[in-house]
């Protein structure tokens, strides 16, 4: 036997031995000659002062065929059962089973070799073996209890502070424990974001995010496994919400088509995270670009007269007191207008109107015309019409002379009236002939006095 301390101590010191509590040896190592069945028991190693070992239980037995197994068994460990025989006697094939499950059929070997253990491996493990003996070979067999020991526990993802907020740093721990038997193995360590690698394995524990994000939030998780990579464990999600410690900034103002002279108060609006009411924000806002009000706890800009100079596109400027945490708001354009701009505008609305309004009468009348002409041209190109012919129809000038006319019939003391037609011709339609070459229409007027 051997006393691991397992780390290195300086030379020259005394390890003590104990058999249930009982000093027996002294030494590095207790060696048994010739072991008897009285020497089982419980074996504890304490080296100089330090404390004694965990105890370790020794059988000696006196049985055909005995199923050795190592003392502690952890994960990646290679495993190795031996179905012993008695010494002095010749040993024949071996077969072994787990839970009474064939596992290996008879071989010469008396060894059964398992590589990488997992916790899997642990379980009820039996050898039978042929001993010579007799004169003849006999059976038999011994069974054990194999125990697979956790070589580190499954890991943990933790973060440095809950909640994290916007551009603060943050930091994930990969935590796990070694069995105390183990603690000089090596292990490595890789973190994952929402099942993607962000930090490869190495022998960093942590994983370092400075100046976080909103968009740095979601499902964290990390995985261990040994420097030969035969162990390997990984550790549940933890969803992480990166938090806003004030909302994204917005301009209001209280009439955003100011008349020059006019008072303009613009406000800065945000929201405060509910985490972290007390922590204190400064405000300051721009016009185009360049700084009209500096920081300060106001989240107001005022002006008492507004000029036509006030008119631009104005921002504002969130931060903490400890600027680690800056926003600016969309812009927002502000426009102030002259005194006589109104009245300007007012008048040449009302001209644009009267102006629409001309021309759509001008529409309407052209449409009206143009209807007009194509009932007259219909009228005019008609077969079945009154009037299929054209005519003059004379307009005259009369110059009117009397003369008494007594002679004749039927028209006693009546004025006979000659006149001279100056006749203007227009086509119209008519049924009857007219001359084309008749200028001078008679007429008898008759009057009476």
């Amino acid at each position: 036997m051997t006393c691991d301390v397992g780390f290195t101590i300086g030379q020259g010191v005394n390890y003590r031995w104990y058999k249930d509590d009982y000093q027996v040896h002294d030494g590095t190592f207790y060696t048994i000659q010739n072991a008897e069945l009285s020497q089982s028991g419980s074996y504890q190693c304490q080296p100089g002062t330090g404390e004694r070992s965990d105890p370790v239980r020794l059988e000696v037995s006196d049985a055909w065929v005995i199923l050795q197994t190592p003392l502690y068994v952890y994960e990646g460990d290679e495993l190795k059962l031996r179905c012993h025989h008695y010494p002095g006697y010749y040993g024949g094939q071996t077969i072994f089973y787990k839970y009474k499950r064939l596992i290996r059929d008879w071989r010469d070997n008396e060894e059964l070799y398992i590589g990488n253990v997992d916790r899997t491996t642990a379980g009820t493990y039996t050898c039978i073996k042929q001993v010579h003996y007799q004169l003849s070979y006999h059976q038999h067999a011994d069974e054990v209890f194999v125990s697979v020991q956790e070589l580190f526990t499954t890991p943990t993802t933790r973060v440095t502070a809950n909640p994290v907020f916007e551009r603060d740093n943050m930091t994930l721990t990969c935590s796990t424990s070694l069995h105390p038997s183990r603690q000089n193995t090596q292990l490595r360590f890789a973190f994952y974001r929402e099942e993607w690698i962000v930090q490869k394995f190495s022998s960093n524990d942590t994983y370092d995010v400075y100046i976080v994000h909103l968009q740095n939030s979601g499902k964290y998780s990390c995985a261990v496994e040994t420097t030969d990579g035969k162990v390997r464990k990984k550790s549940a999600e933890q969803s992480i919400q990166i938090e806003e410690l004030f909302s994204h900034p917005e301009i209001t103002v209280t009439n955003n088509l100011t008349v020059e002279g006019d008072p303009m108060t613009l406000t800065c609006n945000t929201t405060l995270s509910p985490y972290i009411k007390t922590t204190e924000v400064q405000f300051a806002f721009y016009r185009d670009g360049q700084k009209v009000q500096e920081f300060n706890s106001s989240n107001k800009y005022e002006v008492q007269s507004a000029q036509e100079e006030d008119s631009g596109d104005y921002t504002c400027e969130v931060k903490t007191s400890t600027t680690t945490t800056m926003k600016i708001s969309n812009g927002f354009i502000i426009l102030v207008q002259g005194s006589n701009h109104f009245s300007l505008m007012t008048i040449l609305s009302i001209s644009l109107g009267m102006s629409l309004l001309i021309v759509i009468i001008l529409i309407f009348l052209c449409i009206y015309y143009q209807r007009r002409s194509s009932n007259n041209k219909r009228q005019t190109t008609g077969g079945d019409n009154e009037f299929s012919t054209e005519a003059e129809v004379n307009y005259a000038v009369l110059n009117i002379t009397r003369s008494q006319q007594n002679n004749l019939p039927g028209e006693n003391g009546s004025n006979v009236v000659y006149g001279v037609v100056k006749s203007k011709t227009k086509q119209v339609k008519t049924s009857q002939e007219m001359p084309e070459t008749s200028t001078d229409i008679y007429q008898n007027i008759s009057s009476h006095r």
